[in-house]
């Protein structure tokens, strides 16, 4: 995929991302299909296969070696839900202190434990038994 080659030249992370985002692409392409056989599923099968297998790798190998942290909405929302909480607990006038404000952006890592991600070995089958998602 052209368009993001070469972003990653690290360490040939740059391979392992262009793998990890033909297979999404791949996997989203079968999953969203209107009209499945048994041959598509199987390849939809195949590729969350393969999807969870690069989604490992990319957790485990790729990750750890890039420093992320949340968007500047992120913080303003966490900041916006902190100082809202500080007003409810000081009108209620508990004790113990309010949580400190937040300064700068968390850090914020790649998360595996996902519903989305732990719903996505169910999807072949759930389409071979209830139909494509148009359809519900």
């Amino acid at each position: 995929m052209p368009c993001f080659e070469g972003l990653f030249e690290a360490d040939g992370h740059d391979r392992a991302i262009q793998i990890l985002l033909f297979t999404l692409a791949e996997w989203h392409g079968f999953a969203k299909l209107r009209l499945h056989t048994d041959s598509t599923i199987a390849i939809l099968e195949r590729a969350t296969t393969e999807l969870g297998t690069v989604l490992r790798h990319f957790d485990s190998k790729i990750c750890e070696h890039y420093d992320t942290h949340e968007l500047p909405r992120e913080e303003a929302a966490r900041a916006r839900r902190q100082a809202a909480n500080r007003r409810k607990a000081s009108s209620t006038k508990t004790t113990g202190g309010a949580a400190a404000k937040a300064t700068g952006r968390k850090k914020k890592r790649f998360n595996l434990s996902t519903i989305k991600l732990h719903g996505i070995g169910d999807y072949p089958a759930h389409v071979r038994n209830f139909g494509t998602t148009d359809s519900y």
